[in-house]
């Protein structure tokens, strides 16, 4: 858990002293409205926004990795409540997390 801790106060610290340095993708903001996400991360690196990214499962290019079911299908919300099957046991993981567990979103 430290290693998380840490990562969220370097993400933290980097949108203090260089807002502009990183985009910080969340997830579920990504579900919810996909086409604003998407266009948020292609103005942060500048590239004009194109609809065909908002269809990326419909490319038929080969994709050689793990992933590569995934990536056939829209985004959708199948995933997104799966951890809640194993909410019993995620009481020390909550505890190690501590405040990070909510303030990431922000």
């Amino acid at each position: 858990m430290a290693c998380v801790r840490a990562y969220l106060r370097l993400m933290h610290h980097l949108q203090i002293v260089q807002p502009d340095a990183v985009h910080l993708a969340i997830n579920e903001r990504l579900i919810e409205d996909t086409e604003a996400e998407v266009r948020r991360l292609l103005e942060f690196v500048g590239v004009p926004f194109d609809a065909a990214c908002l269809a990326f499962h419909r490319n038929r290019r080969p994709v050689n990795t793990p992933s590569a079911e995934q990536v056939r299908r829209p985004i959708n919300r199948g995933g997104m409540d799966h951890w809640r099957h194993f909410e019993e046991w995620l009481g020390p993981l909550k505890g190690a997390l501590g405040p990070a567990l909510e303030s990431w979103r922000s």
